[in-house]
């Protein structure tokens, strides 16, 4: 049984403007965890939207109504787990409460992912994004890439590497 290896890193916007990318990977694809991540934030929203009202009365469309929501409530949790899967890759994704959104691309291959695993990863991201925020000089509305060296070293100790971030 082997380990699974992090591929790629995003920190989205609330727009879903990328305002972090770092790929862990040297394949020369790039553009494939842009194309991922994007994926991702449709995922991401599909789970977040709270559903509609139902238009129809009665107690089917009741109960229909409540079982959507108490669904959609379960999903309002920040971490949103497993978004999708390709046939190498799988993505995860947590979102914040002020929708700032990071997604994990995982190279899996035939390893066990633990879930408590990726969860104490997106811990750390949020931790250091909070620390990021904290910082007066940062604007957490600005439409711009971080560039914090504090942030930057605390995505590479996630991935083990000192490499420099991919700009979006």
């Amino acid at each position: 049984m082997s380990t699974w290896k992090l591929s790629c890193l995003a920190v989205l916007g609330k727009a879903n403007n990328p305002l972090y990318l770092r790929t862990f990977v040297d394949d020369g694809n790039e553009l494939r965890y842009h194309y991922l991540n994007h994926t991702a934030c449709d995922v991401i929203e599909e789970r977040t939207t709270p559903p509609a009202p139902a238009a129809t009365g009665g107690h089917a469309a009741a109960a229909a109504a409540q079982l959507a929501a108490a669904k959609w409530a379960a999903a309002t949790d920040l971490y949103l787990g497993l978004l999708f899967t390709t046939a190498d890759v799988a993505v995860y994704g947590y979102m914040t409460n002020t929708r700032i959104k990071f997604i994990l691309t995982l190279h899996a291959g035939d390893a066990v992912v633990r879930e408590a695993d990726v969860r104490a990863v997106f811990a750390r991201v949020h931790l250091a994004y909070c620390q990021l925020v904290c910082n007066p000089f940062y604007d957490p509305e600005s439409q711009r890439l971080i560039a914090s060296p504090r942030f930057n070293q605390a995505m590479a100790a996630l991935g083990g590497e000192q490499r420099k971030p991919q700009t979006a």
